[in-house]
């Protein structure tokens, strides 16, 4: 059943949640997949957090990403044929660590097809950021190191990669 859901049947199955969680949208998640593919989701207040979230360690899939987060100042430019890379990063204010977990609503937690993903806010659980940085050009997002800590042991550690 999943499989055969079309890309416009999950973006109105994610509009019908996000309206029925009744919550406002803090933000946007949005993946540029490798096959050119590019999906987004609302990411809603109830799972947005600027400190340490209060769940406990047992929570979502128990799945975490480290991922920069981008603030933007003003809506970037539409161009002709959409958005242009320039535009966009020109509207971008702050940016800043961030860390997702990720979680699903479906009961099959695992190999869920991609308009699934997308229609369960792209099992987005919650979202952590760290201190917004005005200075985020002059970072080089790929040699950025990534360290996850669990009760003060590494669990796993990288450097980044390209955003």
């Amino acid at each position: 059943m999943l499989e055969a859901l079309s890309r416009a049947q999950a973006l109105s199955i994610q509009h019908e949640l996000v309206n029925a969680l009744s919550l406002p949208v803090a933000g946007w998640k949005v993946a540029a997949l490798p096959d050119g593919d590019l999906i987004s989701a609302p990411i809603i207040r109830g799972v947005f957090f600027k400190a340490r979230p209060p769940f406990s360690a047992v929570y979502g899939l128990g799945g975490v990403e480290c991922e920069i987060a981008f603030c933007f100042a003003r809506e970037p430019i539409r161009g002709r044929n959409g958005f242009a890379s320039e535009h966009i990063i020109e509207a971008i204010d702050r940016a800043c660590a961030a860390v997702e977990v990720a979680d699903s609503r479906w009961a099959s937690k695992f190999s869920i097809p991609r308009n699934a993903i997308v229609a369960d806010l792209l099992s987005n659980g919650a979202l952590v950021i760290g201190s917004l940085n005005r200075n985020w050009r002059d970072v080089v997002f790929e040699a950025l190191g990534a360290r996850l800590g669990v009760n003060g042991d590494t669990a796993c550690q990288t450097s980044g990669a390209v955003p």
